[in-house]
């Protein structure tokens, strides 16, 4: 069809289309032309035509015709291109046009041409161009009026008075810009002059059509790019207009009847601006709130998919919602000594500790008798009996726990920590006598109204715990680990960076960064988290645990995030080699300009594998610093020692939480067998513990573990010992 050389009535061009019913036609193109190729010869379709049309033009046009008159006058389809507005091109619009006279003398009033004329010899910077300037220069747009190198002159002109450095005209061969001026300047200078060279490289500025393919895609149009852009832009005016029209028009409803005792009013505000609205975007579909009479929700869906995914949606904000009244369960429990403990009284010991804002009182046992006094046979039985109730009470408080765990947005974490239980509220023996009753003692500390909190296993620097956990064969070698935590504290509330390191193989001083969270408190106190269960196991003279379940909200707000993130990116740590043995001294590295930074933690981890189970076992020390005006003291406020076991396979479950929007759903099935498994196949082991019974006498041995560690510890000198570990017989500080 190009080949045809008769004569073609122009009309009809626009009606022939291509073989694939493309877009492409054999007219001239609608799009504007390149005005690098502004072809002026008319628009017939052979020579013959194209040569009476230049006879009719006077004389000194004819030559101007002809001479950009293509050789190959057959049509051609133009390659799409970028528009003139865009790219270097815009800032260069008169690339082909001489300089103004008034360009070059705003140069020579440049700072930095007094900065060339004084040390003309050593410039401050210089640009490597990808080709000589000769070459550079022959690539430009031809003009008749100057010369190839007077017009790339005028151009080093341009770039001089745009960003303020002064570049010196190189000769002909050179490959080097030699530059004067500030740093700003001459960074300026260099990224415009990269953009000018990749603008001439292009297809277009020269005869030779040089290639540079990436500068090509980085300015090609994306027709797919495109495409999205006007089906989003068509969604969003559909949605826009939708919320305007008559909900009678939408074929699919449901209705969700509000729960007794809870205020839907409260759901609108924490939920209509955010989560439903976006639920209106994504899905064809209004939600109505009825808050007189019947108190309902109301959707209405456009297809029946739709409805079911929404009202899903809301389903799991309502439970999660009831979720938030429900939890926070707290308990405390006392066990009845063993047989090798009888007693028949208790006390209280009241202790002071300067980091905690209340006064604690550890409970004592009284009259302690290594065996059983005549009449006391039934003992053993009585403590057998109330360890298997609590164990019970226990489960069903978890069970509970779980199921009802309806969450989103959270990190959460479940553990059993070990260390001193103490009362912190209670109520006082009978009679005004000094000491309990155990029966009494064990009735008290049940009621709802008494307070207990975990005390740290230890205070202070030095802990021979840790040469003494060298010695048991139960643990397994400990792997060292680091965290800090950061604590601000503003007007909306406490926020608190977590940043977890592992050793470095490569580089012992340099750890590598194993996570970083941003973490909403969410009681608005400095460090806190919310409680979602506490249950505290005491065992009178012994060492007690706690089971807890903890969760912190993920931080949302992008805006003040990205302010926070370059401090997140900032902090560092340079640990300790010792392990967890080294004398108190500050090892976080961070920038000292937050004022709103109140605390930093840094935490020592020491993990141990414990038997053949795939259990955890952790030494924490937790050395706080205080923040004064954003300056960090060099010396820690306080230095705590805490214990914990767990099971990692918890974490990666829990984990779901933090990745879920408000009302979807976890993956996995809320039932207490999720994380105690009944049945375990010996030929596909898991990572989980064999059942809660085995989880539990687990808990109890490390228990008693620690309980024999700490009596001999007080009953001895500190024990220092060269052992399997590798203990030098000292304690380093």
């Amino acid at each position: 069809m190009s080949d045809y050389e008769g004569d073609w009535d122009n009309g009809e061009w626009e009606q022939i289309k291509s073989q694939v019913n493309s877009f492409v036609s054999a007219a001239p193109p609608s799009v504007p032309p390149d005005p690098l190729h502004n072809y002026t010869y008319p628009r017939g379709t052979n020579l013959r035509e194209a040569k009476q049309v230049i006879q009719q033009k006077p004389r000194r046009e004819q030559k101007s015709l002809t001479s950009v008159l293509p050789q190959n006058y057959r049509p051609t389809l133009q390659n799409l291109r970028p528009s003139t507005t865009s790219g270097f091109k815009a800032s260069h619009d008169s690339i082909t046009e001489q300089a103004p006279k008034h360009v070059q003398r705003r140069v020579l009033e440049l700072e930095a041409f007094d900065r060339y004329q004084k040390n003309r010899d050593q410039p401050d910077a210089q640009y490597e161009m990808m080709q000589p300037f000769n070459k550079v220069s022959q690539r430009l747009p031809k003009d008749r009026n100057i010369s190839p190198r007077q017009a790339l002159t005028d151009e080093l002109a341009k770039i001089c008075t745009s960003t303020g450095a002064f570049i010196e005209v190189p000769d002909d061969d050179s490959y080097v810009l030699k530059i004067w001026g500030s740093p700003e300047e001459i960074q300026r200078a260099k990224d415009t002059a990269r953009s000018f060279e990749m603008y001439v490289a292009g297809p277009g500025t020269s005869t030779s059509r040089g290639s540079n393919k990436p500068w090509i895609k980085q300015r090609a149009l994306d027709a797919r790019e495109e495409d999205r852009n006007i089906r989003e832009s068509l969604r969003i005016n559909e949605q826009n207009a939708f919320q305007y029209a008559d909900e009678s028009l939408l074929p699919y409803e449901a209705h969700l009847i509000w729960p007794e005792g809870y205020d839907l009013q409260d759901f609108v505000a924490d939920y209509d601006q955010g989560v439903l609205e976006r639920l209106r975007d994504t899905f064809t579909c209004h939600i109505t709130h009825t808050r007189e009479g019947t108190r309902a929700t109301r959707i209405a869906c456009e297809t029946q998919q739709s409805l079911f995914q929404v009202y899903n949606r809301l389903l799991g904000l309502m439970k999660e919602m009831v979720a938030k009244k429900k939890q926070g369960l707290r308990a405390t429990q006392c066990r009845l000594p063993g047989a090798n403990d009888f007693c028949k009284r208790t006390s209280l010991e009241k202790v002071a500790i300067t980091s905690y804002p209340f006064t604690a009182h550890i409970p004592k046992p009284v009259g302690v008798e290594h065996e059983l006094p005549p009449g006391e046979e039934h003992w053993p039985q009585l403590s057998k009996a109330s360890n298997k109730r609590y164990r019970n009470a226990t489960k069903k408080a978890l069970r509970s726990c779980i199921n009802g765990l309806y969450l989103s947005e959270k990190h959460v974490r479940m553990r059993v920590s070990f260390g001193t239980i103490a009362l912190t509220k209670l109520k006082r023996p009978a009679n005004g006598q000094d000491t309990y009753e155990v029966e009494e003692f064990i009735n008290m500390v049940q009621q709802p109204n008494v307070e207990a909190r975990m005390l740290p296993l230890s205070s202070g620097a030095s802990f021979d715990l840790i040469d003494y956990m060298d010695t048991l064969s139960e643990f397994g070698e400990p792997d060292i680990s680091w965290a800090l935590e950061c604590c601000f504290t503003g007007a909306q509330g406490s926020l608190r960076l977590e940043k977890e390191f592992t050793a470095s193989h490569i580089d012992p001083d340099k750890p590598n960064v194993a996570a970083i969270r941003w973490l909403d408190d969410s009681s608005n106190q400095l460090g806190s988290v919310g409680e979602l269960l506490k249950i505290h196991h005491m065992v009178l003279g012994k060492v007690g645990y706690t089971f807890e379940m903890v969760a912190a909200g993920i931080y949302q707000n992008q805006k003040t995030k990205q302010e926070l993130r370059g401090f997140s990116d900032k902090v560092d740590l340079k640990p300790s080699l010792k392990g967890l043995r080294f004398a108190p001294a500050k090892h976080a590295l961070f920038p000292p300009s937050n004022r709103d930074l109140k605390a930093m933690r840094e935490i020592t981890i020491a993990r141990y594998s414990y038997k053949d189970t795939k259990g955890t076992f952790e030494i924490r020390r937790t050395d706080t610093f205080p923040q004064n005006a954003g300056e960090a003291s060099a010396v820690p406020a306080s230095i705590e020692w805490t214990a914990v076991y767990y099971y990692e396979e918890w974490d990666r479950l829990m984990a779901q939480f933090a990745n879920i929007r408000p009302g979807e759903d976890v993956e996995w099935k809320r039932d207490l067998t999720t994380f105690f498994p009944k049945v375990v196949d010996e030929d596909h082991p898991t990572m989980l513990p064999a059942g809660y019974k085995k989880f539990m006498d687990e808990v109890e041995e490390i228990q008693a573990l620690l309980t024999r560690a700490t009596e001999a510890l007080s009953a001895a000198e500190p024990v220092h010992t060269d052992s399997r570990k590798g203990v030098n017989g000292s304690t380093e500080y």
